[in-house]
């Protein structure tokens, strides 16, 4: 009796001293090729969700839905078109970010804002509400002198390459 009541006090002590209450980085998750620049100017439900995503750098930046867009795009056109509609976009997304990091071209994800703000080289910018955008999900590309650019991700390079002159 005695041994199992330490064991559960050890066990339970373990626990709590491995929990903290630090906040993840407003910045996001980084990965390999990929970075999410922000400053957090709101915060909502979701603790990694920032107000305004602010790109300062030559990029090429990712957007999905959020819940709302979802809803709406279901409404819209059906679960099952929607669902099959996602998973093309999805694929033909993925083979535009290999590419993309091939080139070792900087990836920002936007997933987690409402808007984007494109800084330009002079330090002017532009706006950009995500729920604004012709797509729910696709690809910005910015140079920090032209205005950001919708590629068309199906083949990504033809337009990479005269986007960012390479």
């Amino acid at each position: 009796m005695r041994l199992n009541l330490l064991s559960i006090l050890a066990i339970v002590s373990i626990a709590l001293c491995s929990c903290n209450n630090e906040q993840p980085e407003k910045k996001g998750i980084s990965t390999t090729n990929s970075d999410t620049s922000a400053k957090a100017t709101e915060s909502y439900d979701n603790p990694r969700y920032i107000d305004t995503l602010i790109v300062d750098r030559i990029a090429a930046v990712f957007y999905q839905p959020d819940s709302n867009q979802i809803a709406a795009a279901i409404a819209a056109d059906g679960e099952d078109d929607f669902y099959t509609g996602e998973d093309d976009a999805m694929y033909y997304l993925s083979e535009a970010r290999k590419h993309l990091e091939s080139v070792k071209l900087k990836i920002i994800d936007a997933d987690i804002c409402k808007y984007m703000k494109f800084v330009y080289a002079d330090n002017s910018f532009i706006l950009i509400k995500r729920d604004t955008l012709k797509d729910i999900n696709g690809i910005l590309f910015f140079d920090r002198v032209q205005k950001p650019y919708s590629p068309e991700y199906l083949d990504i390079d033809p337009d990479y390459r005269k986007y960012f002159k390479k």
